[in-house]
């Protein structure tokens, strides 16, 4: 057998194990994010060493600066200080991983671009597609580039434009498992906390809709209370407002998110409600800092690096121009039972 079908594949976990280094350094060393944490000096050395070793990307040649390029936009509400769901940014630090093992060059632009900034940025970086959390970044994407590969992370269902694939939480099956979890624990009186549940906003509607009829299905009586907002403070005063009615109309609490549930525990707790042993409480999208309250909250995995694998699938047959999954693909979610239920 030939020497060099002999020869280890290098990958970045190699890399960052010669450099003493994390992966994380790694990629982004061979990605080409100007990310300030990283000193330019490591950048070289982590170049150097690649070369050295003898990484190479799958298919793609040698290199970071050879790799096909992706645009990801991660916008100021989801990249911001104050982060209502850590969804988007799990998938985000994944897909940073992913990048260099799949030959591809992450380039992420955070903040809202207008349409002409937008425009030039994608005429400077000729990205092989680009990956949208937002609906209205994505019209002008389409609006002035036609042609460019368009990838949408959560969509809702309005979307009056073409994209070549949508990755959607099975936001249905986060209703039912939340139901199924809170029935089978003998809760049958549910106050439901969500916030606009028009049919035109994918997620809230069907993750609402999973939830009641499975809810009423197994014989459980519900209420549900529209929140004029999902800031916590606000969730709080809100819940506040109608704790007085726990535990004697309700023995369980369904909450849109996780930061939601997490407000409304704190001011069912403050009214004194026993939760689980009066009032159960469920989430919806394992934010991180749900396993750390008390009672831990009990969510949803939503499979993050699913999404991830799915998307480097696509950008991958973008770049080569192969046929890639198109149209709506939905990503199944499982339970986390923790205290809280």
């Amino acid at each position: 057998m030939d020497t060099k079908e002999k020869r280890k594949r290098i990958t970045i976990e190699d890399i960052a194990h010669a450099m003493g280094v994390s992966k994380a350094t790694v990629s982004v060393a061979l990605s080409g994010r100007n990310d300030q944490r990283i000193s330019a000096e490591t950048r070289a050395g982590v170049r150097a060493k690649a070369e050295e070793l003898g990484y190479v990307f799958s298919g793609n040649g040698r290199g970071g600066a050879g790799g096909r390029r992706a645009l990801l936009f991660l916008h100021g509400d989801v990249a911001g200080a104050h982060v209502g769901t850590s969804f988007f940014v799990r998938v985000a630090e994944e897909l940073r991983l992913l990048g260099p093992e799949r030959g591809f060059i992450l380039i992420e632009a955070s903040g809202r671009l207008d349409r002409i900034s937008l425009a030039r940025m994608i005429a400077d970086f000729r990205p092989a597609a680009c990956v949208t959390y937002s609906e209205l970044c994505g019209k002008d994407i389409r609006a002035s580039n036609p042609d460019l590969p368009l990838l949408v992370l959560q969509s809702n269902g309005e979307m009056d434009f073409s994209w070549e694939a949508a990755y959607d939480v099975d936001d249905t099956q986060v209703g039912v498992l939340a139901a199924r979890t809170l029935l089978e624990g003998g809760r049958k009186k549910a106050a439901v906390f969500f916030p606009v549940t028009e049919k035109r906003f994918r997620c809230q509607y069907e993750r609402l809709n999973g939830f009641r009829d499975t809810w009423t299905a197994g014989g459980g009586h519900l209420e549900l209370f529209t929140l004029p907002s999902l800031a916590p403070a606000a969730v709080e005063r809100f819940v506040a407002a109608c704790a007085h009615r726990f535990p004697a109309d309700f023995d369980a609490a369904y909450f849109f998110s996780d930061s939601a549930a997490l407000a409304g525990m704190r001011a069912l707790t403050n009214r004194g409600v026993a939760i689980p042993r009066q009032t159960a409480v469920i989430g919806t999208d394992n934010l991180f800092w749900s396993a750390f309250s008390v009672p831990s909250l009990s969510t949803m995995e939503l499979n993050e690096k699913l999404f991830a694998r799915r998307i480097a699938d696509d950008l991958d047959a973008a770049g080569r121009g192969t046929p890639w999954s198109g149209l709506s693909v939905r990503i199944p979610v499982s339970l986390i039972r923790r205290e809280s239920t």
